[in-house]
């Protein structure tokens, strides 16, 4: 009789382990982690750069800043902020909203000012009135007369990339207020030396909010309640004939934190 040939086993795949399926479900679960959270930077950075844009080409187009033409001392404070020229005509054909612009020199802060109809839509919504988180810089809702009020509060994000109202926080530094003591706020009939007075973090409850005023004697308090939190120590006095802007962004020492800066505006006879 023949030898029977001898069978090759047949190669049988090994069914994965309990611990080999667990471990390539969380490689997959960690790569799909990656792609996601890698879409989600982009797209913060490209909203990034679509803010910063959209800011950029309104200072290229609505504002000029001017060689001062005046250096006697009586004219120094006007000369200053006057080389910031804002075309609000224009301006305001593209968004009726604007209300005014505020400057910091030496710093980030250069935009418009806007003013809804609520303290909602700005918070995600560019000048151009584009859905975007960087949003912008506006002015209480509820103010009739911004700027002409007791104390007008204008609300700004505090961007990681560092833009809009991100370097408010950093008034808590002394050595930081000591180089950037004034802002300008320009509008259309009036423009504003912000005189800044004091800085600190305060509950979203907290009266630094307050803008509204049943007395003279309550006005005169809120300022000296204000003026004692300050991080930083100034000079800059305030009585109860002077208008006020409170500057807000987020900080995070604590849920519901903000950073706030006040300064007084001093009207700015023009040239």
């Amino acid at each position: 009789m023949k030898p029977k040939p001898n069978k090759r086993p047949r190669n049988r795949r090994q069914k994965p382990t309990l611990t080999q399926a667990a471990m390539q479900a969380a490689m997959l679960l960690f790569a799909l982690i990656f792609c996601v959270s890698g879409y989600n930077l982009l797209s913060v950075l490209v909203e990034y750069k679509q803010g910063s844009s959209t800011y950029e080409d309104l200072r290229d187009q609505y504002m000029t800043i001017s060689t001062p033409s005046t250096t006697d001392g009586q004219n120094e404070q006007a000369t200053e902020a006057f080389q910031y020229v804002v075309n609000f005509e224009e301006l305001r054909q593209t968004n009726a909203d604007v209300i005014g612009w505020i400057v910091g020199p030496d710093t980030v802060i250069d935009y418009p000012i806007m003013q809804g109809t609520n303290n909602d839509y700005y918070l995600n919504h560019l000048f151009t009135k584009k859905r975007n988180s960087s949003g912008s810089i506006f002015a209480d809702y509820r103010h009739e007369h911004p700027f002409k009020c007791e104390n007008t509060l204008v609300y700004g994000h505090r961007m990681n990339n560092g833009s809009m109202f991100a370097s408010l926080s950093d008034y808590r530094y002394q050595e930081y207020y000591d180089e950037h003591p004034v802002l300008y706020i320009l509008t259309d009939d009036v423009s504003y030396r912000v005189e800044l007075f004091s800085g600190y973090v305060a509950k979203t409850t907290s009266n630094a909010f307050k803008y509204e005023f049943s007395s003279v004697t309550d006005y005169e308090n809120y300022l000296k309640s204000i003026s004692k939190r300050s991080n930083f120590k100034t000079d800059v006095s305030v009585t109860v004939y002077d208008r006020i802007v409170t500057l807000v962004t987020c900080t995070y020492e604590y849920d519901d934190a903000r950073y706030v800066v006040h300064g007084k505006l001093v009207p700015i006879p023009e040239n």
